[in-house]
């Protein structure tokens, strides 16, 4: 189709799409925009959801959609010929294609064939204990969604005229029911449902050794292991010709070996003893000094049971494959200092310091003074320190004042144990090299009330709780500022929970206090 555009009066312009046109005159603009689709005929003529349908005619080129009965289909052109997918929700009725230049729908309509319902003609084995596989053959299985054993789902795969699937744990006997889109199909026969006997040990070789160490498990009904514990610490294992191969873990503790199948559990009434391995030895480590993040190779001998590796008391990441060197990476937090390495049989530290070659860690030189009580200001000396994110005294968190690269100020904090000072920024912490003493003062302890009585005309009594220890009874004659304060003489005695004093009463008057030297 074509459309004329003519233009009489002086300079115009005219946008079609995100074309713009412009005239300097009286002029004829001629716009192509295409001729509707014209469908000839289209093959097969009925068919399922999903089944492929050609479509032929003219001008089928540039198409927008296709719709089944209103139903939107997938579609392809490819060098003239159109060919569209039956959607799953179509239903009988003309087809309808658009393109650009317009739409054509045919006067034919295509009718959707719906998919019969599956059916089961037999299945096998009929009996069979859990992870067994059951073929299902019969017709219509292709779009199988859902197999069930006695209402318990399976997992299955498709074949080309089957349907595999693995008998579930929490399966019963029962009927098979296979769903499709179309329907489901409940077998009249029922599927038995074996159940095989709980595990049962019947013994263990060897009866002790350390971790890593391979031990061989023998006994019967020792098929669909799920699990293996070292006193409650799972296994990694492997089933070999009815029997178990497991490795101690790690973290294993003397105590029996429990055995854990779809079927039941044992445990041996006697224990595994896991033996302490070698105590390790470092020879080298490579390289001896890096930035944070970088993988360190450490070498030595049994260096096969570890627990952890630390630089400079801070744990790091590691890998300790079978045929590789123990390898850690320098954590955030490293500093300089030596690298040890942790295993069931020891402890190894390296004599060498690893040097953490971050310039803009922060590095403490100095710190004064190096005791003092919670609430002491503390001034801490060295290298990159601003941008500090934390302070902390062995541990315990603090405020700090930022005074430039080399100076800071910091406060014990009130909850601190004696240990180094360590300052932390984003580039990395640095720890102090003397340890910083915290010195604790007693807690100050109230006076307790003191009580006085008339026991007779010339006689007191004077009174306080005996829970109060270390207090003294002073007293004076005068109350002015230069005051001399004296021990009282003469001790007193307890009485129901109470220390007691007898005074005499004279003509001058007498002050009387308790207390804490």
């Amino acid at each position: 189709m074509k459309i004329s555009y003519i233009f009489i009066l002086g300079a115009c312009s005219l946008l079609i799409g995100n074309t713009s046109w412009r005239a300097s005159r009286a002029d004829v603009f001629t716009l192509t925009v295409g001729s509707p689709p014209v469908v000839a005929s289209f093959s097969p003529i009925q068919g399922e959801a999903g089944a492929s349908v050609e479509i032929r005619g003219t001008n089928l080129l540039n198409v927008t959609s296709v719709q089944f009965n209103g139903a939107e289909a997938k579609f392809s052109t490819l060098s003239g010929l159109l060919s569209a997918t039956v959607p799953t929700n179509a239903t009988t009725g003309p087809i309808t294609v658009k393109t650009t230049g317009g739409t054509n729908t045919t006067a034919q309509a295509f009718t959707v064939i719906a998919r019969a319902a599956p059916i089961v003609s037999s299945f096998s084995p009929t009996e069979g204990a859990a992870g067994i596989s059951v073929e299902i053959r019969g017709t219509n299985l292709a779009g199988v969604t859902a197999v069930k054993f006695n209402g318990a789902e399976a997992s299955f795969t498709i074949l080309a005229s089957s349907v595999v699937a693995s008998l579930p744990a929490n399966a019963t006997s029962g009927a098979i029911t296979v769903t499709t889109a179309t329907g489901t199909y409940t077998t009249a026969g029922a599927f038995t449902v074996t159940r095989l006997a709980p595990p049962s040990v019947a013994g263990f070789s060897p009866l002790q050794g350390e971790p890593g160490t391979s031990v061989e498990i023998l006994g019967t009904n020792l098929t669909s292991v799920s699990a293996v514990k070292f006193n409650g610490v799972a296994a990694s294992f492997l089933s070999v010709g009815g029997s178990l191969r497991a490795t101690v873990p790690v973290s294993a503790t003397s105590g029996p070996i429990t055995v854990i199948t779809a079927f039941g559990t044992n445990t041996t009434t006697q224990g595994f003893t896991v033996t302490a391995g070698p105590t390790p030895v470092i020879a080298n480590f490579t390289p001896t000094g890096g930035e944070i993040g970088t993988t360190v190779e450490i070498r030595g001998t049994y260096l096969r049971d570890v627990i952890a590796v630390r630089f400079d008391g801070v744990d790091a990441n590691f890998t300790n494959s079978l045929f590789r060197p123990l390898a850690a990476v320098v954590p955030t937090n490293a500093t300089t200092g030596p690298i040890t390495v942790i295993t069931r049989g020891g402890i190894a530290t390296t004599l060498d310091l690893f040097i953490v070659t971050n310039l803009f860690s922060p590095i403490i030189e100095a710190v004064s003074p190096l005791t003092g009580a919670p609430g002491t200001l503390v001034e801490v000396l060295g290298k990159n320190l601003t941008l500090i994110t934390a302070v902390e005294f062995n541990g315990v968190r603090t405020s700090f004042l930022e005074f430039s690269p080399s100076r800071l100020f910091t406060f014990v904090p009130t909850n601190a144990p004696s240990g180094p000072l360590r300052v932390f920024s984003a580039n990395g912490s640095g720890k102090s090299k003397e340890t910083f003493t915290v010195i604790i003062s007693p807690p100050t302890q109230e006076p307790p009330a003191l009580s006085m009585r008339s026991v007779s005309e010339n006689q007191i009594e004077l009174s306080w709780t005996a829970e109060a220890i270390g207090f003294v009874l002073q007293v004076s004659d005068d109350l002015n500022s230069s005051t001399n304060w004296l021990n009282q003489a003469g001790s007193p005695t307890t009485v129901q929970g109470r220390r007691t004093l007898s005074q005499s009463v004279g003509s001058k008057a007498r002050f009387y206090r308790l207390i804490h030297p």
